[in-house]
């Protein structure tokens, strides 16, 4: 069962970007806007939190401690205090990366957001054994989660989405990042290829594979990860 401790209010979330207005654009935390933007990170999330946007059940506090040491390089640390429970469980140093291109500032705190919570919710109630889902599976939910962000659209019901795969906001910020690295052409012909390779090398296609169809592909390789799940 997945716990969902900490989220985004998506209602909260929309009503406090159109608060901020112009000032949201100084408060994402970039090099272009900061020589410490994970400080920026850790204000963000401080006012998230404070303001409700940033949910929990009421036993928990969330927060993020800025790294900003490498001039190069910047990161936070996620930290989780239990009100009835000692003591504060922190997570590993986590890289920040800079927004994708052409993603909206609202979009981009969004997404720093999401990180923040899914790293919680990890730290919180960890997974006996990490999730398994299909690299190609990976790629085509980001896929979608980047037509919303070039459309514009909400990108909670994404970030949501891969949670229920078991994929991280990180690991899905990631994969639509990778997505803008290699510029693919057609990507309905490449991410049917990735089903191939990843059906091949798992030994879930039949003999004959050249006929099969992409959502043929997708479910005989929802059909192996979920029997690997069990």
């Amino acid at each position: 069962m997945q716990h969902r401790s900490f989220r985004v209010h998506p209602d909260r979330f929309d009503y406090w970007i159109e608060a901020l207005g112009d000032t949201l654009a100084a408060k994402i935390p970039t090099r272009s806007t900061s020589a410490t933007p994970a400080a920026l990170f850790q204000a963000l999330v401080a006012e998230a939190a404070e303001l409700g946007v940033l949910g929990d059940h009421g036993r928990t506090a969330l927060s993020a401690v800025a790294c900003d040491n490498d001039p190069t390089r910047s990161g936070i640390v996620v930290m989780v205090d239990r009100t009835d429970r000692n003591p504060r469980i922190a997570t590993t140093w986590i890289e920040l990366h800079a927004p994708a291109a052409g993603c909206s500032d609202a979009h981009a705190a969004m997404s720093y957001l999401a990180l923040v919570c899914s790293e919680a919710n990890a730290l919180h109630y960890p997974e006996p054994t990490a999730p398994q889902l299909s690299p190609a599976h990976v790629f085509e939910l980001a896929a979608d989660l980047h037509d919303a962000q070039r459309s514009g659209e909400p990108l909670t019901q994404h970030y949501e989405t891969a949670e229920h795969y078991g994929i991280t906001a990180d690991q899905l910020t990631r994969a639509a990042r990778t997505l803008d690295l290699l510029a693919i052409e057609d990507f309905p012909a490449w991410i049917r290829q990735q089903y191939l390779i990843d059906g091949s090398l798992r030994g879930y296609l039949p003999a004959n594979p050249a006929d099969l169809t992409t959502w043929t592909l997708a479910q005989l390789a929802d059909h192996h990860y979920t029997a690997a799940r069990v």
